[in-house]
């Protein structure tokens, strides 16, 4: 494979299609002195304790009670909404990302391609992205439910023993700590693997489900196949993107450094000095804050959309066939 033919090719449908940008973001969503408090002194304040307060009690309660329970409503409403947005932005990314790879597969082909239809494509792709989200990742769910029920019937197990033996019930103890720490290690290395194979084969199975028209099992499964036909390229191509990512977090950490110092420097040095610190300080971090966070979503956008898109072009090179365009009714 021609890996700086793919990167050049990337980098043209990205530079030339600016709302693939657009699509990198919406795909790339799912940091002194002390205040002296003031102790009461001692001495006769004229109170007289008459036994009248406990009278008041009832009423306290119940006011708290109102209080506590109006804060639990507001404390529920705010989870129920935060966990809305977070559904509706894991949607919008799964949209983005599908449609990224619709459009970045045609634009490679010489297709014209606008925003609106890059997103319907996402959207008519949809149901599949869920699919391969829950199964993929819900393996991760799965896995935890099994490693939790093995190390509480390890741990019953091995408590049983103890008490049941007539030895040193401190060794017991020891062997089960050990035990214990033993299947944890294994646990946490089976997770290390699944993740690092969840990783490689989830971009593949989506290419096979918005590329070819594959339902989510058969996607995964074409994914696999992919990868075990031309895994030495799938290595190269993860070892240059794991290249390219520390380049790109080296250039924007080069870029927040010095925004970083001129627009905190002023503040810091005011809060450390113990000196008021001025409105046009604060003023002047807040816009550092949000010139970091524009400069680092446009990074960000760029580097998802060229990655996306090099995959994408990678995908077809290994299928050896034009991928499948437009969109399925």
């Amino acid at each position: 494979m021609d890996y700086g033919n793919i990167l050049r090719r990337s980098w043209d449908v990205i530079w030339n299609h600016k709302f693939m940008l657009v699509l990198g973001f919406l795909a790339a969503l799912g940091s002194g002195a002390s205040g002296g408090g003031g102790g009461g002194g001692g001495g006769d304040t004229g109170y007289t304790f008459d036994g009248s307060e406990f009278e008041a009690m009832p009423e306290i309660a119940e006011n708290l009670g109102a209080i506590i329970a109006a804060a639990s409503a507001i404390i529920l409403g705010l989870v129920c909404f935060f966990f809305i947005l977070a559904i509706v932005l894991w949607l919008v990314r799964l949209t983005a990302q599908a449609g990224m790879i619709d459009a970045a597969a045609r634009l490679d082909a010489g297709e014209k391609v606008s925003f609106g239809e890059a997103i319907s494509a996402g959207w008519h792709k949809l149901g599949r992205m869920v699919g391969l989200n829950l199964v993929l990742f819900g393996i991760f769910i799965l896995a935890a439910i099994v490693g939790v029920m093995v190390l509480v019937m390890g741990a019953g197990a091995t408590a049983a023993g103890a008490a049941a033996s007539q030895g040193d019930f401190g060794a017991v103890l020891g062997g089960l700590g050990a035990g214990l720490i033993g299947l944890i290690c294994c646990l946490m290395c089976l997770f290390l693997l699944l993740g690092i194979v969840v990783t490689v084969l989830y971009p593949f199975a989506q290419r096979a489900a918005v590329l070819e028209d594959m339902g989510v099992i058969e996607s995964i499964g074409r994914g696999w196949q992919v990868i075990k036909d031309n895994l030495g390229e799938v290595i190269i191509l993860i070892l240059l993107f794991l290249l390219l990512g520390f380049v790109v977090g080296a250039v924007t950490l080069a870029i927040f450094i010095p925004v970083a110092a001129l627009a905190f420097a002023p503040i810091a040095l005011r809060f450390f000095g113990s000196e008021t610190i001025e409105v046009m300080d604060v003023v002047l971090a807040s816009g550092g804050l949000l010139c970091m966070i524009l400069v680092g979503a446009a990074i960000n956008a760029i580097y998802v959309a060229f990655r996306s898109t090099a995959v994408t072009l990678a995908y077809g090179e290994f299928t050896s066939k034009k991928p499948v365009t437009g969109v399925a009714e």
